[in-house]
């Protein structure tokens, strides 16, 4: 694949990894994350049943390490859906309890391989992943237009990285799977103002 738009086939085969799914052990973890999830409701127990579809790493239970990032979403949350109350929901997830029978993925940064997943998400083409749970850079507005530029044919892969890059990011960790929706632990959730 070489510049420009890649073609379903391109992509799809870049989601499965030679053997499965790659499992990266949780091991390489020493600490507990705490978690913000931002909605116009506490969820207190998150299910996979309200998820959306098309989004940067597809179906799931997004959840971010950036408070700031979560309560931004709150609010946006509330004023697309007309309802509620903006609301934080605050989880405890510890990586080392990851059971070797779930995999993990970790984009550690925006580079091709993230822009090709991220890009076969958003256009809703079949993914053949079995990733439990997804951790990786969000494709927030400055970086969706950026995307959006590549998928439209006006950036080529190359080009669209080098600009990717010189956004500030923030993280999503994504529960793709109800056996890893178990791993998290609710702490609390605030009603904002």
């Amino acid at each position: 694949m070489g510049g420009g738009i890649a073609t379903e086939a391109d992509l799809a085969a870049r989601q499965r990894p030679p053997g499965g799914p790659t499992t990266r052990s949780a091991a390489c973890y020493t600490y507990h994350m705490q978690l913000f999830h931002g909605s116009n409701v506490a969820i207190e127990h998150p299910d996979l049943a309200h998820s959306r579809e098309r989004l940067d790493f597809g179906k799931g239970f997004y959840t971010t390490t950036n408070r700031g990032q979560a309560l931004d979403f709150a609010h946006l949350v509330t004023r697309r859906r007309g309802g509620g109350q903006a609301t934080l929901t605050i989880f405890e997830f510890d990586p080392d309890t990851v059971p070797e029978l779930l995999s993990l993925r970790s984009f550690a940064e925006l580079n091709e391989e993230w822009l090709d997943f991220v890009t076969a998400n958003r256009l809703g083409l079949p993914l053949e992943h079995r990733y439990d749970i997804l951790i990786g850079p969000v494709a927030d507005d400055k970086v969706i237009a950026t995307v959006q530029l590549y998928l439209a044919g006006a950036l080529r892969k190359d080009a669209a990285l080098v600009q990717l890059k010189v956004n500030e990011l923030f993280d999503q960790v994504v529960f793709v799977s109800e056996a890893a929706l178990e791993l998290l632990e609710f702490v609390s959730s605030e009603e904002l103002s």
